[in-house]
This record gives C-alpha cells, sequence and structure tokens, in this order.
C-alpha cells in the first residue's frame, strides 16, 4: 500500500479516536464545532456518539424516527431489547425491521439516552457521505435537545435562548412517524407541514400529490429526472422548481425540489435562515435578524457528485451519463485538487456546490488520478432552463385555484 496513503489513514484514524475522547469525557465546547466542520465538509450533521458502549461516528438526523444502526454493529445491540417487526420509512420507501427497546445512545456531552434502534445496511450512507458512518441518531433521541441554524452553520444544543416576545413562531408537531414537522407556506397548498430533517442536504422534497397540484397550477416547473444514492439504494425522482413558498416566513423562489413519497425540508434550505426549533416547546422561531430569502439555488450543471473523503480531499463519487464531465473523460475517484484555481480542500461542500452549477460557463479543474495532475476545463451546461421563465397565472389556473379552495371548504365542513 501506498506509504502516504497509509499515514493519511492512520492520521484520519486517530483524529476521529481523539473527537471520541474528548465526547466521552464531555467537553462541551468541542462538540459544536466538529459538528459544524462535518457539516461544511458533507452537508450532513456528523459527531463521534456511542451507542451500547460502542463508539461510532454518527448522523444527527432528526428525518429519522429512531436509530438506525449499522449492521456490522448489530452484535453490541442486548438481545433482551430485541422487539417485534415495525415499518420504518425512509424518503423514498417503507421497509420493515426488527426494533430494538430501550437501546443506550449518547452523543458526546448530550447525555445518555434509552432509545428505539433498527438496523440497516448503511453502505450507501457511507458511500454518500465519504465517512465511516456507524449510525444514524434520530428524533427521539434529537427531540430532548434544541436545533439553532446560525449564519448556515447548525448546531444542537441543551439549553436555547428563548425568544423575544415580538418574534413570532411556529408550531413543531410530530407525524405518526414522530418526525418533528414545521408549517411551509406554499402558493396553491397553503400552509402545510413538512419533515424538519436535519439528514436531508437537498433543499426540498415534496410528495407527487402536492407537486401535481402546484404544476397543474402553474407554480411549479418540471425541471429533470435525477439518479440519486439514499439509504435504500439508487432512486429515480423527478426534479421540480417551485415558483415560491415561505419558510418561518422566510420567502424563497425557484425552490428545487425532489418529488417523491414524503414532504420533508432539508438543510440546503434552511441553511439560509438563522432560526431555532425548540423541541421540548414546540415550537421554532428566527433568531437575530429577519433574512432575505435566496432566488436561486445551486442546481448542478457539471454532471459530477463529489464527496469529502476521510483522508482529507474531495473526490469524484459518480459522473452522471451523458454530462460535459462524462465527455472530459473525468472519471470516479478522481481527486479534486483545485476548481477555478482555488484549492478544493479550501472550499466547503456548498460552495462547491454553488461552483458547479453557474451553467452557460466554463470552470477549469485540476484533478488528480493514479498520482498524476490533469487540467480539464469543463462547460457548465443544463438541458433545461432555471431558474425557469414564469408566467402570470392564466384564467384557467385562477379556476383551478378557486375550485381547490371551495373542495377545502368542503373537506372544513
Amino acid at each position: 500500500m501506498n506509504q502516504c496513503v497509509t499515514r493519511d489513514r492512520i492520521a484520519a484514524l486517530l483524529a476521529f479516536a481523539l473527537l471520541c475522547s474528548y465526547c466521552e469525557r464531555g467537553f462541551a465546547d468541542e462538540l459544536p464545532a466538529k459538528i459544524q466542520d462535518s457539516f461544511s465538509r458533507t452537508g450532513v450533521i456528523v459527531a463521534a456518539g456511542n451507542i451500547e458502549n460502542q463508539s461510532l461516528l454518527c448522523i444527527l438526523d432528526t428525518g429519522a424516527a429512531a436509530t438506525v444502526l449499522h449492521k456490522d454493529y448489530e452484535q453490541v445491540l442486548p438481545v433482551t431489547a430485541k422487539g417485534k417487526e415495525e415499518n420504518i420509512q425512509t424518503l423514498s420507501a417503507t421497509e420493515r425491521r426488527v426494533a430494538y427497546d430501550n437501546v443506550e445512545v449518547s452523543i458526546g456531552s448530550y447525555g445518555k439516552q434509552k432509545s428505539r434502534a433498527f438496523v440497516f445496511d448503511l453502505s450507501n450512507v457511507q458511500e454518500v457521505t465519504g465517512l465511516q458512518v456507524g449510525a444514524i441518531v434520530g428524533a427521539d433521541y434529537l427531540r430532548n435537545l434544541a436545533f439553532v441554524m446560525q449564519d448556515g452553520m447548525p448546531r444542537f444544543t441543551n439549553s436555547p435562548i428563548a425568544p423575544v416576545s415580538e418574534v413570532p413562531t411556529w408550531p413543531v408537531t410530530g407525524s405518526k412517524i414522530q418526525i418533528p414537522e414545521i408549517p411551509l407556506e406554499y402558493p396553491v397548498l397553503g400552509l402545510r407541514n413538512a419533515g424538519f430533517d436535519t439528514g436531508l442536504s437537498e433543499h426540498l422534497a415534496i410528495s407527487q400529490e402536492f407537486a401535481d397540484l402546484l404544476l397543474r397550477s402553474g407554480d411549479a416547473r418540471l425541471l429533470t429526472k435525477t439518479k440519486f444514492l439514499d439509504a435504500s439504494g439508487v432512486q429515480t425522482k423527478s426534479v421540480i422548481a417551485i415558483r415560491e413558498l415561505k419558510v418561518l416566513g422566510v420567502q424563497f423562489r425557484n425552490v428545487p425540489a425532489e418529488v417523491g413519497k414524503l414532504n420533508h425540508v432539508g438543510m440546503g434550505l434552511l441553511r439560509h435562515i438563522n432560526f431555532t426549533v425548540d423541541f421540548k416547546k414546540s415550537i421554532a422561531y428566527l433568531s437575530g435578524d429577519a433574512q432575505d430569502g435566496r432566488d436561486t439555488f445551486p442546481v448542478d450543471a457539471s454532471g459530477i457528485r463529489f464527496v469529502w473523503d476521510d483522508r482529507g480531499y474531495y473526490r469524484i463519487r459518480r459522473i452522471e451519463d451523458g454530462s460535459t464531465a462524462a465527455e472530459a473523460d473525468l472519471k470516479p475517484d478522481d481527486e479534486l485538487v483545485a476548481i477555478s484555481k482555488i484549492q478544493a480542500s479550501t472550499l466547503s461542500w456548498w460552495q462547491i456546490r454553488e461552483m458547479l452549477a453557474v451553467a452557460g460557463t466554463m470552470v477549469e479543474m485540476t484533478v488528480k488520478r493514479n498520482g498524476n495532475l490533469m487540467e480539464v476545463k469543463l462547460p457548465l451546461l443544463r438541458n433545461f432552463l432555471y431558474p425557469p421563465a414564469w408566467s402570470s397565472r392564466s384564467t384557467e389556473a385562477g379556476d383551478f385555484l378557486d375550485a381547490l379552495q371551495k373542495d377545502s371548504a368542503n373537506d372544513a365542513k
């Protein structure tokens, strides 16, 4: 094995071991910093945790109802905790799994709790994050904390700052599978609850039912069909753009949304708001000055799917067929050394996504393959228009809205 690779791998393992030791000693000031660093590099919230005395790297995911343990660690669960088979919902599917009750879970200084746990093969999650994730810690643990997003960086805390009296608050509710929900205000649909999902790095997931109504009213446009990888494997989903919506009173326009089975709002959208979700008080509120929402979001124009490698660099995970990246002979496992003459490792995961979303431009990239540097000029192109060219609502759309409102009124009776 290459000695440099070996040294890098050992360094990464030592760094993780050090993080675990900090958490086990209860260094409360270390955990938020590590969470923010992981979010900057991977788009998900990762922290060192402990499940039944086994130290694991964990994703903190309010979009999961319970703790999900990687199958390689199933032996750490006590036999006495094993329960009956139950349904567990992911973004794309419902699966039947055995539930383990009263499993001891702790994340750093947040304390120990008894949680329900399921066992999954998290290899897909490991591939997407580039990290050796051992577990996903869900809402049953995280709902005993509070979530704070400030200047694009997330953290969980035991002690949220209470809102001042004049600040409006929004209710945080729980769905049938106990995932916390916050209200989103859509055109046509009005106020609807969406799962508050810290494990979703994309902007929005929307149900087919909601998407169909928005498309019919002219408040959404189909952008493309895309393949993506989640805990259930490779999925093909339609991606739409929604004309506008409000989250916690902040308005956004041209919001990309993946069409599936569930309605969840992800960190790609939420990172643009300074807000707090206090699960114990079941409220969400803006913290600091109210912000104007964005009008555009990073929609890939390169065909590159990249990931942070725990050896300390970004690498290409997958190349979309027919994309300009495929034509440029970029390949999976190529290391991203520089983008637009900026060292890639100094950029956040979010910044790189923004740089690869500027359609109609050329981006210069330096990649490393088998130890050799390559210079690549990559055209950024899409086969669809984003943001869409919106038109004013037609008379037909107005009639549709009136009919929908009448149906809603009748349902309320």
